[in-house]
Order: structure tokens, then C-alpha cells, then sequence
């Protein structure tokens, strides 16, 4: 499950944390919001502005889903998708997993273009935290859209 935290492969690893700048991460919310994968502007900048890692990949690449999508996974595992597989394929190896470096492991033998449709996936299983009525409420077009990348 993504939690933005640990450090990514952003524009500049180990450099200083960007300080929150309302306006740059409103321009990447936008793009956020359009991707799909925040519920509102306003609640991805209230992120942007609470969250370190989340500011970085917003601030970073404020004009790609994938970028972004890529960065945010990478806050979890400390590297970003770098490889040839699916949504589908990393999520099914996922499932097969028992730990952290494992999942790891198969995000980052992931496209970082499929990267879009596994965070979103991940972000509505997350939000329902296992509730299988949740889950099949709010996430079937979520998981529909990994299977299909």
C-alpha cells in the first residue's frame, strides 16, 4: 500500500525538502485531480502541503500522471517502476507477496506507464481499508483499469 514517506527518485534525490508553495501545488493537484487519483483539488493541495513526499512528486512533475504516479510509488518502496510489466502482472505478483520488499520487488519490475492504474487501484483499496462491500462499491472500475495496463 503506497504511503508516501520514504524517499524517491525525484528530480534531485537527498536534496532539501521543497517548502510548500500554495500555487505549484495547485498546478500539479490539477493534473492530480485529472488523473484520477485525488478526489478533489483542494484535498490533494491540503496533502501537498501536509505530506513531504507527496509535495515533492507534485512539485516534480506537476504535468504526468505516470511521472507522478511513478514517484509516489517510489516514496513507499525507495525506487521507482523501471520495468516491462503490467498493472496486472504487478498486481498479481503483489498479491502473491508476504512483505514490504517483496511487493517492492514487483512494483519495480512494473512500466512506469502502468503506473497510474496501480496507484489509483491502490489508493481506493487503501480507502477501504479490506471492507469488501467498499471495495466492490467503489473500486471495480479502479481494478478493472490495472487488469486492462
Amino acid at each position: 500500500t503506497p504511503r508516501p514517506g520514504a524517499t524517491a527518485n525525484a528530480r534531485q534525490p537527498g536534496a532539501s525538502e521543497p517548502a510548500a508553495d500554495a500555487h505549484e501545488c495547485l498546478k500539479g493537484c490539477e493534473m492530480v485531480k485529472k488523473c484520477g487519483l485525488a478526489a478533489s483539488v483542494g484535498e490533494c493541495t491540503r496533502t501537498c502541503d501536509a505530506d513531504a513526499g507527496v509535495r515533492r512528486c507534485v512539485l516534480a512533475y506537476p504535468d504526468s500522471c505516470a511521472q507522478f504516479s511513478s514517484c509516489i510509488l517510489g516514496n513507499q518502496c525507495g525506487f521507482q517502476p523501471e520495468g516491462s510489466q503490467s498493472c496486472a502482472t504487478a498486481a498479481q505478483c503483489a498479491v502473491q507477496c508476504g512483505d514490504e520488499t517483496c511487493t517492492c520487488g514487483c512494483m519495480r519490475e512494473m512500466n512506469p506507464r502502468s503506473s497510474k492504474y496501480m496507484l489509483s487501484m491502490l489508493l481506493c483499496l487503501v480507502g477501504c481499508s479490506g471492507d469488501t462491500q467498499c471495495i466492490e462499491a467503489r473500486c471495480t472500475k479502479q481494478v478493472e483499469a490495472c487488469l486492462a495496463h
